[in-house]
């Protein structure tokens, strides 16, 4: 059976994966259904020649998620771990299109898979302005030279607009200041659509008065008064031929008003002109004429009057240059009195577009959608542009009633539900996500244990990635198969973790004469506990003067058991491949006070004190618990103190 998968089905999917991220409001300690934490966890030290055949830092391999094994080296490789929270390090995307002067942008268009499916270039991101605007005509697929924000206006923000070359715009949205430094990134613009609660509802909302966010206000605007059912566009497939009322070909240096006395909103005279065939008296009767001048575009009406006409209410009848009486125009319905003919203004003449559809017009026949078109000298129609715009139309179909010529076929493109400016994440294809984190200095403070260097300052990491829902380490029962169960297996609900085993340790000689011992560990050496036989390679060591040992990729011995609080680790390897033959460098855990009678190392020395209390610090998370959602391998990223790196993941639905 055929079917489709829609862009709305990928926008409803992106909402839902956002929605997940709020919080149940027993804070997770209970099933939870449909909402989510999520976690930005960073890993692998070790550069990737040493672990990936074929691969080295400069080409990092590619992950593959859906290959079981590969959920259990991220788990291994994982240092330490930050919430992601739903609105603060989350937000909608969109393909990112600056507009560029010279460029032939693609204009919306209902019936375009491309337009919908978000994959053509139909709305810019201006970067002086940080404005976004959507293309509603690309003027006959010409080249935009007149950069949109030229003529976008304050007091009219909600309204489409045409500039000089052609193009017609509307303004959709603005990429606030936190946005831009947030999430803003070469590829990818962040969008967001306010809460569609109109003004003056008792129901608060977005976009009500007193829930605009900040920066909003401009937007707010444009999705309140967005227009269902306008019609901005028409594209024409096949010209026709053989119409004759028109001025095609005509030059714009010849089709000009002139000034004259009587020129009014309904009447004026246009510069004489030998190209420009008018035929007998009253010949362009019924045809659409459209003025405008290099700063506005003054809109269109119907020829009721054409040739040699006398102006009304003043004894003059225009001559032409020649002598003979010039030729003037008559319209109806008028122009506005600020939109009056002047001279200079430019002139099109053509036959007059009639539009047909479920769009509201009144019953008179005013109103609804109105266009005009554009000939070429041989008589076909060869660009429709919108006159009046209407609103509400589902459907409509395009023809002229000028019999002269035939063979026109063209349709109207309708807005979307909503209206263009209603919903932005929707109207640009914003099904994508973008996460970002920041990591600053030495990592923020565990709540937990208050000690610092969750993420380490000392190293590099090479992965980047997602976890769902992991369990807490503390309370793990493997027995449970459903979390908050007879007090087990709770979901990870704080922020930041680690992931690494800490161990606090010092470098005393292990014996009171001061021989062996006296090894300072160093970031990726290979290292090994003399009690346990649990291996793991060192992240860091002593970066805050605690004497703490950052261990990742810890293998456990043949019996599960992992490393001890009370024991020697010892160097197996150094990063440049040294070997530390008898185990003679070693560092001691600092556990409680032992006697050279302890059977477990006879000799340590008699009196070693403690550092820490609690010198060994598991895990916080329960490892291959929960769903990876997202691997990503990368070039070496070095962390330090004194700087902060902006970690973007990109998700596209």
């Amino acid at each position: 059976m055929p079917a489709s998968v829609t862009s709305n089905f990928r926008i409803a999917n992106a909402k839902a994966f956002v929605d997940s991220f709020e919080e149940p409001e027993n804070g997770g300690r209970n099933t939870v259904v449909g909402q989510s934490y999520v976690y930005l966890f960073i890993g692998k030290i070790l550069s990737w020649d040493k672990t990936h055949a074929g691969y080295s830092d400069s080409e990092a391999p590619p992950p593959d998620g859906d290959v079981q094994g590969n959920e259990f080296e991220p788990w291994r490789d994982m240092i330490a771990l930050d919430r992601v929270i739903a609105n603060t390090d989350i937000s909608f995307a969109a393909k990112r299109y600056d507009w560029t002067s010279g460029e032939i942008y693609d204009q919306y268009d209902d019936q375009d898979p491309q337009i919908t499916k978000a994959t053509s270039k139909y709305y810019v991101y201006e970067t002086t302005s940080n404005r976004v605007f959507k293309c509603l005509d690309n003027n006959n697929g010409a080249v935009s030279t007149v950069n949109p924000k030229e003529r976008y206006k304050e007091g009219t923000k909600e309204l489409p607009f045409v500039t000089t070359d052609g193009y017609r715009w509307k303004y959709m949205c603005t990429v606030t200041t936190p946005q831009f430094s947030k999430w803003l990134t070469t590829n990818y613009i962040p969008i967001r659509t306010l809460n569609a609660i109109p003004f003056g509802i008792a129901t608060s909302g977005e976009l009500d008065g007193d829930g605009i966010p900040e920066h909003f206000g401009d937007q707010a605007e444009v999705q309140l008064k967005a227009n269902n059912g306008t019609i901005e566009t028409y594209v024409v497939t096949s010209g026709g031929s053989g119409f004759t009322k028109h001025s095609g070909g005509v030059g714009n240096s010849d089709r000009v008003v002139v000034a004259g006395a009587g020129v009014n909103t309904t009447f004026f005279t246009i510069k004489d002109d030998t190209s420009l065939t008018l035929g007998s008296q009253n010949y362009y009767t019924g045809a659409a004429i459209f003025l405008s001048n290099s700063s506005v575009q003054k809109g269109a009406t119907t020829i009721v009057e054409s040739g040699t006409l006398v102006a009304v209410g003043v004894s003059f009848n225009p001559v032409g240059s020649d002598g003979t009486p010039a030729q003037s125009i008559l319209v109806d319905p008028p122009f506005a009195a600020e939109m009056a003919p002047l001279a200079g203004d430019t002139y099109h003449i053509a036959p007059r577009i009639e539009v047909i559809g479920d769009g509201l017009r009144n019953t008179d026949g005013t109103g609804g959608a109105n266009a005009y078109a554009i000939c070429t000298s041989a008589g076909a129609i060869s660009q429709i542009n919108a006159w009046t715009t209407g609103n509400n139309y589902t459907t409509a179909t395009v023809s002229t009633p000028d019999a002269s010529g035939s063979g026109l076929q063209a349709r109207a493109v309708i807005s979307p539900p909503g209206g263009h400016g209603s919903d932005p994440v929707a109207e640009l294809g914003a099904f994508n996500i973008v996460i970002s984190k920041t990591l600053l200095g030495s990592g923020a403070i565990n709540p937990v244990t208050l000690t610092q260097n969750n993420f380490p300052i000392s190293n590099q990491y090479r992965t980047v990635g997602l976890v769902r829902n992991p369990y807490l380490k503390d309370g793990y029962d493997a027995t449970q198969l459903a979390p908050a169960t007879g007090g087990k297996n709770w979901y990870a609900n704080s922020s930041p973790l680690h992931q690494s085993t800490w161990i606090t340790a010092n470098t005393f000689p292990g014996e009171a004469g001061g021989q062996g011992g006296g090894y300072i560990p160093a970031e990726d050496d290979e290292i090994k506990g003399l009690r346990s036989e649990a291996t793991g390679i060192v992240v860091e060591y002593n970066s805050n003067a605690d004497g703490l040992i950052n261990i990742t990729n810890v293998v456990a011995n043949s019996s599960g058991g992992t490393f001890m609080f009370n024991e020697r680790i010892a160097l197996v390897k150094t990063k440049s491949g040294g070997t530390n033959p008898g185990d003679i460098k070693f560092v001691t855990a600092n556990g409680w006070a032992h006697t050279v009678a302890d059977d477990h190392e006879t000799d340590w020395p008699g009196n070693l004190v403690p550092i820490d209390s609690t010198p060994l610090r598991e895990s916080d998370l329960q490892p291959y618990t929960g769903d990876i959602l997202y691997i990503e391998n990368r070039a070496p990223i070095t962390r330090a103190t004194d700087q902060s790196e902006d970690i973007k993941i990109i998700i596209e639905f």
